[in-house]
């Protein structure tokens, strides 16, 4: 132990001022000399430093186990924005802040907005318990604000699929037919050209089965991830001028790629209908495999997007990388054909995950293998992970570069 501090009072006075008020115990064994006591302040979202915020000189030297009764009042900074100030000795004896040390101090979270600052929370902790506590922070944030907003998401994704097609004679039917002309390109290619057939099916019709139940589920991967580098770059005025949860640009591009997938999905089952007379129990479990597929999509934007802002070639390069990915899973061709070196490769792959699940349900009836739906989670929880920590750190920034 290094410090406690007793029940402590923290308040916002007028003219957003923090007023903080606590009985300081020296828990070291070391007699603290020429110590002070004040705050730093810090980003509430990215967690750097900010500034120093008010010092108190304690008196010229405080034993071990000794108490002093502090007060401590000074201006809170004057953007919005979440901020987070830690309050906490200066002994130089110890290395200069104790909490810096990985000691303990007083954390106080506020937040400044057009009504002025108002108190978040108080509590006593260290900065590894907070980083700890704080890894989860971001994922919960954007999974708490994607469903506070999901109206807005929905009404955002319309508005997406109506302006791509705003203007042309087809209009939303462009939702149908560039799918499924696209599908159908492939299919000629791959299936009647180069006769490419698998295993569970080696007819024709097998081939066309097989083939489009791989290509849907791509294709609402590749189309969100592939617009997400420019999408910041594209909305700047949302991340300029307006206080708007520009995080949801990501998911309503992943929802309106959604449904364009349930357009190919319903499709498909009109095909199977049509070729096979039913479609097997297993068809039920789709939404275990959509469930992974939006979370690896949505993670993989967000980190995307972010990374935009700053690398202006990495839409080209994720055209690029779309492309490579794409043939090298087993989407117009067998699994079989894969090299024997590489096959451990591309199993894990979580495209290729799904695209084994999305054949395995709809075309042989079978329940994906748990080890492999395991592996498909797991990706998709770390994507996810990954892009609400990276998206929540650089976004204080978006506005300066952009």
């Amino acid at each position: 132990m290094s410090a406690r501090y007793d029940n402590p009072e923290v308040a916002i006075t007028g003219e957003g001022r923090l007023s903080v008020r606590f009985r300081l115990v020296n828990d070291t064994a070391l007699h603290w000399r020429g110590a002070q006591l004040g705050w730093q302040v810090t980003d509430g979202e990215s967690h750097r430093y900010l500034e120093d915020g008010p010092a108190l000189p304690l008196p010229a030297e405080l034993p071990s186990g000794a108490a002093q009764e502090c007060a401590l009042e000074g201006p809170l900074p004057t953007f919005a924005g979440r901020y987070r100030l830690f309050l906490a000795p200066l002994v130089p004896a110890l290395g200069g802040w104790l909490h810096t040390q990985g000691e303990r101090a007083l954390v106080v979270d506020v937040e400044i907005g057009s009504d002025g600052p108002i108190l978040l929370a108080t509590r006593e902790s260290t900065m590894g318990e907070l980083a700890r506590r704080d890894s989860f922070g971001p994922p919960l944030a954007m999974a708490s604000l994607v469903w506070r907003n999901r109206s807005l998401a929905w009404s955002l994704a319309r508005r997406d699929l109506a302006a791509r097609f705003r203007g042309s004679i087809g209009d939303a039917m462009w939702a149908v037919f560039h799918p499924l002309l696209l599908m159908l390109t492939y299919l000629f290619v791959f299936g009647v050209v180069l006769r490419a057939r698998f295993a569970g099916d080696p007819s024709t019709a097998g081939f066309a089965l097989y083939f489009l139940a791989g290509m849907i589920p791509w294709l609402a991967f590749s189309e969100a991830v592939g617009r997400a580098p420019g999408t910041l770059l594209e909305h700047r005025h949302f991340v300029k001028k307006l206080v708007f949860p520009v995080e949801l640009l990501n998911v309503s591009h992943v929802l309106s790629a959604l449904v364009t997938q349930m357009i190919g999905l319903a499709l498909l089952c009109a095909l199977l209908f049509l070729l096979r007379g039913s479609l097997p129990p297993t068809a039920l479990l789709i939404p275990l495999l959509l469930i992974p597929q939006v979370l690896l999509t949505l993670g993989i934007s967000w980190t995307l997007s972010a990374l935009g802002v700053y690398l202006r070639d990495l839409g080209q390069m994720i055209g690029f990388a779309l492309t490579l990915l794409f043939f090298l899973t087993p989407i117009c061709y067998p699994e079989e054909s894969l090299p024997a070196g590489l096959d451990w490769y591309f199993r894990k792959n979580p495209i290729y995950i799904l695209v084994r699940g999305w054949r395995a349900v709809l075309l042989q009836g079978l329940v994906p293998p748990p080890k492999m739906m395991i592996l498909l989670y797991v990706a998709s929880l770390l994507a996810v992970f990954v892009g609400a920590h990276l998206y929540r750190k650089l976004r204080p920034t978006f506005a300066d570069v952009l």
